[in-house]
C-alpha cells in the first residue's frame, strides 16, 4: 500500500511540473505577442478553451491530434 501512495506522489508531481511547463510557456508567448494563437497552426485559440485552460498552446482540433498521436505512441489503438 505504500508503494501505491508514493507513485501516486510522483505521478502528482510529474503534473504540477508539466503544468508549470506549460505555464511559462505561456508567459513566454505573451512576451512574444503569440498567446491566444495556436502553435501549430496559427488561428487563434477558441476563448473558453483559453477560459478553462489559460496555458493552452494549441486550438482544440490541434490539440484533438496531438492527444490522438500520444494515444497512438502509447500503444492505444487507432480506432
Amino acid at each position: 500500500a505504500a508503494s501505491e501512495g508514493i507513485a501516486e506522489a510522483l505521478e502528482e508531481a510529474a503534473l504540477a511540473s508539466q503544468t508549470l511547463t506549460q505555464v511559462r510557456d505561456a508567459l513566454q508567448r505573451i512576451e512574444d505577442g503569440t498567446y491566444r494563437k495556436c502553435v501549430d497552426c496559427g488561428r487563434p485559440i477558441e476563448p473558453a478553451r483559453l477560459e478553462a485552460i489559460p496555458w493552452a498552446a494549441y486550438c482544440l482540433a490541434d490539440q484533438e491530434k496531438h492527444d490522438r498521436e500520444a494515444h497512438i505512441a502509447q500503444g492505444g489503438s487507432t480506432l
